[in-house]
C-alpha cells in the first residue's frame, strides 16, 4: 500500500507539476506536515509552518489551526518565525522586499495566465465567468472566507479526535479555495484529500478514495464541463464532504458511540 500511494502521488497532477516546473508547493506541505504531526509536542512546534508561509504565503492559514487548536504558544511561534524570516529577507533585500510588501502582494495579474483553468482558486473560477472586479472581490471575501471558517471549524473538531492529518488536509484545501491563485502545483493537499476518513455508507468510504484520485491524476480540467471539478473538490473537502463517522478510529478499531445514533459526522450546519 505504501508503494501504491507513493505511486498516485508522483503520478498526480500537482506532484508531477511540482518536479516538472521545479516549483517548492510540495517541500512547503512537508513542512507544515512535519509540524503538525512530528513537532506538536516539542518547543520547536510552529517553526516550520513560519518558515513555510515566509516563502509563500498560503502556509499562513494553518496559525490559526494552532491556535483555536489550543495550540496558542505554537500560533505564536509560528506568526514570529514568519515575521523574523520577513526581516531577514528585507535586511538582506531590501529594495526587493520594500517592492513587494508595498505594491506586488497586491497585484497577482504578475503571476501568469490567471483566469486559465490552471488557477482553480475561487477568485479564478469567478475571472472566467466575468465576475466584475468590485464584485469578485466581495465574494471572494464572503464565500471563500465562509469556507475557511467551515474549514477551520471541522479541522478543530478533527483535532480533538486526535486526527491532526485530516485537520491539515482540511485547511489546506481551504487554503486552495481561498488563494487568489491556486495553479495545479499548489493542489498537492487534495491529493491527501484521498486519505481522509468519510462518514456514510461503506460504498462511499471505499469510492473516496478513488474519486479523489482520478479528479486529480486525470486531465480532467481540460473538459469544458469538468473545468472547475478540482475546485469544487476543495470546497467538498474543506466545508462539505461529512468527515468521521465518530465510532471507528483510523486504524480500524471502534470505540463506544458518542450519541444515542451511534454516529458522529465532522459537518458544518
Amino acid at each position: 500500500m505504501t508503494a501504491v500511494a507513493a505511486l498516485a502521488l508522483v503520478l498526480s497532477a500537482p506532484v508531477s507539476s511540482n518536479l516538472k516546473y521545479g516549483q517548492v508547493s510540495l517541500f512547503l506541505v512537508v513542512l507544515v506536515l512535519a509540524d503538525l504531526l512530528l513537532l506538536r509536542r516539542t518547543g520547536w512546534n510552529g517553526v516550520l509552518i513560519g518558515i513555510a508561509a515566509a516563502v509563500k504565503l498560503t502556509p499562513l492559514i494553518f496559525v490559526p489551526l494552532l491556535w483555536f487548536s489550543g495550540r496558542r504558544k505554537a500560533a505564536v511561534t509560528a506568526a514570529m518565525t514568519f515575521g523574523g524570516c520577513a526581516l531577514i529577507g528585507a535586511l538582506a533585500l531590501p529594495g526587493d522586499s520594500w517592492r513587494f510588501w508595498t505594491g506586488e502582494i497586491f497585484h497577482v495579474s504578475r503571476l501568469g495566465y490567471i483566469t486559465g483553468v490552471g488557477n482553480q482558486s475561487l477568485n479564478g473560477a469567478l475571472m472566467r465567468l466575468d465576475v466584475p472586479d468590485h464584485a469578485r472581490s466581495v465574494l471572494v471575501l464572503v464565500i471563500g472566507g465562509g469556507i475557511v471558517v467551515a474549514g477551520l471549524v471541522r479541522a478543530v473538531r478533527l483535532v480533538d479526535e486526535g486526527h491532526w492529518l485530516g485537520a491539515a488536509v482540511v485547511v489546506g484545501a481551504a487554503s486552495v479555495v481561498l488563494s487568489p491563485v491556486s495553479w495545479t502545483h499548489h493542489q498537492v493537499w487534495l491529493v491527501l484529500a484521498a486519505l481522509l476518513p468519510i462518514a456514510g455508507p461503506g460504498w462511499a468510504r471505499k469510492a473516496w478514495p478513488a474519486i479523489v484520485l482520478a479528479v486529480m491524476i486525470l486531465p480532467v480540467t481540460a473538459l469544458p464541463m469538468l473545468s472547475e471539478v478540482r475546485l469544487v473538490l476543495a470546497i467538498g473537502v474543506a466545508a462539505l464532504v461529512p468527515l468521521y463517522d465518530g465510532t471507528r478510529r483510523w486504524d480500524g478499531i471502534r470505540t463506544p458511540p458518542t450519541s444515542a445514533g451511534g454516529r458522529r459526522a465532522v459537518t458544518v450546519a
